[in-house]
């Protein structure tokens, strides 16, 4: 019995939520599909997402900025190597993006 009483006073281990389960799961079986996509791809864009947690919804506008600084930069690289390719004329223009900043807090 005392056994049971030392094991229920220790701090608990981290268990993941059951929606992080089911995120993490989709994330890993669609990852062999992944895979397929980028090599048919002429541009694969991987953002930096370390420090986001996938259910962490308050740094959404957060991580739509790191995420659109990034693509904007990998853009402009790889469109310098394709010299005759033609991009959209707001394709880099912030103002869209500030649109987006307005809402910051809305949800």
């Amino acid at each position: 019995m005392e056994i049971l009483v030392q094991k229920l006073r220790r701090k608990a281990s981290w268990f993941p939520s059951l929606p992080y389960v089911l995120m993490k799961s989709t994330t890993l079986s669609s990852s062999g599909l992944v895979v397929s996509a980028r090599n048919l791809a002429d541009l694969c864009l991987c953002p930096p997402v370390e420090g986001y947690d996938m259910l962490d919804f308050s740094r959404l506008y957060d991580l739509a900025d790191a995420g659109y600084r990034y693509t904007q930069k990998r853009l402009r690289e790889w469109l310098e190597t394709r010299p005759d390719w033609t991009a959209p004329m707001d394709v880099f223009d912030s103002r869209v993006f500030s649109r987006l900043e307005g809402r910051a807090g809305a949800c």
